[in-house]
């Protein structure tokens, strides 16, 4: 007997179990909004024995599944279908056969691009839609590809959910697909009404960006920019030296270990926690090309990019979102104007603020309710 289909699958890696609950924190206000309002949902979580992070605790058993289509990937030949999509829905279509439909549902919401084929094949008339979880440009291959729609996204009849406008207007180079596919549905945390006359401290966030498809002289070149940056700190008198504090990624799983770094230069420490880097008021951010950069935006606190011969992502901030603080200056020096003018300060916290709300915008539930009509 097949079951009346739930109102959306939230469906997403392990290794987005970031929040110090254990929970995914892009989905987990969207839980909440159904709990409140009785939608029906399932939360599924792809497994990852790679990741540090635990499995969420509120999702259904879907390891066995997930290992069944791993299996199917290997031992069914490619040849036997038009393209690998198409491999991927047959694969769907069989688990919906031996799991009764269970997992039947209008809408599936989907992080990191994961398992379109997959689901549209399990639930051939749903909405599928993606909702974004870091920056997107005009070249992100997960949707753009040399100009055109990647086959995993058109085979699939993919849909978008953005943070904000800005992200929406990158999806305006192919109107022809995406005209109507993407949704302006914003970020849930979202930072509204910060105090503008703030007093800052003298401390600087630092976003790292060391994640396992780094290759080794990727890391390397990293590692030595950094100690470049506290390098020049170092040179500041004692006290005039602001307190750096390192921030993984989530997907760091302690691949790149800068205790070194960390005991040889006293003023720099590593946050235990990411949630933590949110509570501060900092004088400024710093970073290869984090996403940390909209959310600090959001609190007022101005970004300093670093770069160097083969990390150059920084230009998608500086060309594609055009960043509006000038980096031209030295780090050091940035920091010293930040310190010595206040004013500066309060100017470049107001117009990040302005920059990011273009790309950020609150929680949308009404878009949300939409998403769920199929």
């Amino acid at each position: 007997m097949i079951k009346e289909p739930y109102d959306i699958i939230f469906y997403y890696p392990q290794h987005f179990n970031r929040n110090k609950k254990g929970e995914n924190p892009f989905f987990a206000p969207l839980i909440n909004i159904c709990k409140s309002k009785n939608i029906r949902y399932l939360m599924i979580e792809e497994p990852d024995n790679k990741t540090l992070f635990p499995s969420n605790k509120e999702v259904i058993q879907f390891d066995i599944y997930f290992y069944i289509i791993l299996m199917l990937r290997k031992i069914i030949p490619l040849s036997l279908f038009t393209n690998s999509e198409k491999k991927e829905q047959w694969i769907g279509y069989f688990i919906r056969k031996i799991t009764f439909c269970k997992f039947q549902a209008k809408t599936i919401l989907t992080l990191s691009n994961c398992m379109g084929g997959f689901w549209r094949g399990y639930n051939p008339k749903a909405r599928i839609i993606d909702y974004q979880h870091g920056i997107i440009n005009k070249n992100q291959t997960g949707f753009f590809n040399k100009g055109k729609v990647p086959a995993h996204i058109i085979e699939n009849n993919k849909e978008v959910a953005v943070w904000g406008k800005g992200f929406y207007e990158i999806f305006n180079q192919n109107k022809i697909y995406y005209n109507k596919k993407v949704h302006i549905l914003g970020y849930a945390h979202c930072i509204q009404n910060q105090e503008k006359n703030t007093k800052h401290q003298n401390k600087i966030i630092f976003s790292l960006q060391f994640v396992p498809e780094c290759n080794t002289t990727l890391k390397k070149e990293m590692t030595n920019e950094i100690e470049k940056i506290l390098v020049e700190i170092n040179t500041l008198p004692n006290e005039e030296k602001p307190n750096i504090f390192f921030m993984n990624h989530p997907r760091n799983n302690n691949i790149q270990e800068l205790n070194d770094i960390i005991k040889k230069y006293k003023f720099v420490s590593i946050l235990p926690h990411n949630e933590l880097a949110y509570k501060e008021n900092y004088l400024l951010h710093l970073t290869f090309y984090s996403t940390t950069t909209f959310e600090m935006a959001l609190k007022g606190i101005p970004t300093y990019f670093l770069s160097s011969k083969n990390i150059l992502e920084n230009k998608i901030f500086l060309k594609d979102y055009k960043y509006p603080i000038n980096q031209n200056t030295s780090f050091k020096e940035l920091v010293s104007i930040y310190q010595k003018d206040k004013k500066t300060r309060r100017l470049h916290g107001d117009l990040v603020k302005k920059w990011s709300s273009h790309y950020f915008q609150p929680l949308n539930q009404n878009v949300f309710f939409k998403l769920l009509n199929n």
